[in-house]
Parts: structure tokens; C-alpha cells; sequence
């Protein structure tokens, strides 16, 4: 698993076991902002990958497949 994606999992099972903390203790407001940031980060955090030379070639391979169809 690529440094990118393992980070991605920790960030989500983090914010996820603090969504559920704070479920428990019905904290319902707080429950759903810690999901919308953790949905924000990771989309962040993901958008990032074509920073990469894995992201650029993952980019390269979508477009070249997008102009084709």
C-alpha cells in the first residue's frame, strides 16, 4: 500500500473512532463535524496524489482514456 493511501486510512479510522466517541456520548453536532472534516481532509489529502510521480501517471493514464471515449 502506497505511502498516500496509508496515511488516508489512519487519517479516516482516526476521525472515524472519534465520530464514534463522540456518538456515544451524543454529541451528535460534533459527530457530524468530525465526519464533514474528515471527509474535507481526505479529499485533500487524496487530491494530492497528482503532486506525486504516481498521482502525474494516474492523471496521465485518466486523460489519456478520457480523450478516447
Amino acid at each position: 500500500m502506497s505511502n498516500i493511501y496509508k496515511k488516508l486510512y489512519y487519517t479516516l479510522f482516526n476521525r472515524i473512532s472519534y465520530a464514534i466517541e463522540a456518538l456515544e456520548r451524543g454529541e451528535y453536532d460534533k459527530t457530524t463535524e468530525i465526519l464533514k472534516q474528515a471527509q474535507v481532509s481526505s479529499e485533500e489529502q487524496y487530491m494530492s496524489i497528482e503532486d506525486s510521480p504516481a498521482g502525474r501517471l494516474l492523471y496521465k493514464i485518466r486523460s489519456f482514456f478520457a480523450f478516447r471515449s
